[in-house]
């Protein structure tokens, strides 16, 4: 059994006698020196050795309350994955990074994978899994990814026994696409929204995640900046959620946010969101949740926005963008 990321865990039962034994002592008089009193006895030749016997006693009977040790069952996570409905539901591009796991509906723990769980009792055992997600691609922020259907298994928990899971996730049925882009048919991200024309959004098949196509936004020292939007977008009414799924590859920063609408007037916006600054050369996933920026400003529609502006340092400035999707319930 590979030990990553383990949670080592003993399950102690409560010591129950050890006081009500020495209570006891001292209730019922029983220590050396009220037996010899109460037999008229003098305590000098017999003390010595009634204490030794009655040591030994309470050696004993403490050594019968040591608390019983159990050895937990475990369950190992080396990865997790994503499985889709191509069609409906565009690729099945993800990036799992936390596992949450539940033991007959009680939270066991929240753990980065890959990673080995303990599992509290015997027998069978129903183990449910949560998806996990960087929120906003902080890996400080870690959030439970509310579109994924949960994964459930039953297992026979035995002591010491390990049990490899790999679990599978689905989109949950309620879940609506307002928006999937991967670029196979044209370009759902190009209205200019910076006012220089030479810079844009293009459909390139420089080495895709999702072949033939992705997006690619390029700067230079003359033309510095790119906005680009996508078409307004109705917003859920409610409650409901709505995020922002995308693969990237980048050397230089850029950012994620929303224009939001009222009546299709323009009277708010979170253009940056997100700031994403890391510089990756193969592809990466992130997780954006727009829900609070456009709640708080009552929008009844909006525009995805990405922004990408120089970096001071880099020549060529470059992001590559590949299968985006607006989520919602």
């Amino acid at each position: 059994m590979k030990k990553i990321n383990t949670f080592h865990t003993i399950f102690r039962s409560e010591i129950e006698c050890s006081k009500g034994f020495f209570s006891n002592l001292f209730r019922l008089k029983i220590f050396p020196s009220n037996v010899l009193k109460a037999k008229g006895l003098k305590a000098k030749g017999l003390n010595s050795k009634f204490l030794a016997a009655a040591s030994l006693i309470v050696c004993l009977i403490a050594a019968g309350c040591e608390p019983e040790q159990k050895i937990p069952a475990y369950i190992y996570i080396p990865k997790m994955k994503l499985v889709t409905n191509s069609a409906t539901e565009g690729t099945d591009s993800a990036k799992l990074i936390d596992a949450w796991v539940y033991s007959n509906d009680s939270l066991i723990a929240g753990v980065r994978l890959p990673a080995t769980v303990p599992i509290i009792g015997y027998g069978n055992t129903r183990i449910s899994v949560l998806a996990g997600i960087a929120e906003n691609g902080n890996f400080a922020n870690p959030a439970i990814y509310p579109f994924f259907d949960k994964y459930e298994k039953n297992l026979a928990n035995r002591p010491g026994k390990a049990d490899t899971l790999h679990p599978v996730f689905h989109y949950n049925s309620l879940t609506q696409f307002p928006l999937i882009e991967n670029f196979t048919l044209g370009n759902a991200i190009n209205n200019e929204a910076d006012g220089d024309t030479m810079t844009t959004m293009i459909v390139t098949n420089e080495s895709p995640l999702s072949p033939p196509n992705c997006a690619k936004i390029a700067l230079d020292g003359v033309h510095t900046l790119c906005k680009v939007s996508s078409n307004e977008l109705p917003m859920p009414t409610g409650t409901s959620q709505i995020w922002v799924e995308l693969s990237y590859r980048n050397n230089n920063t850029f950012s994620v946010g929303a224009i939001g609408y009222k009546n299709g007037v323009e009277f708010a916006s979170s253009q940056e969101k997100v700031v994403l600054a890391k510089y990756y050369n193969t592809w990466n996933r992130t997780y954006i949740n727009l829900t609070q920026e456009l709640r708080n400003v009552s929008a009844t529609s909006f525009k995805l926005v990405i922004t990408v502006l120089k970096d001071g340092g880099v020549a060529s400035p470059q992001v590559f963008l590949d299968d985006i999707k607006i989520v919602r319930f």
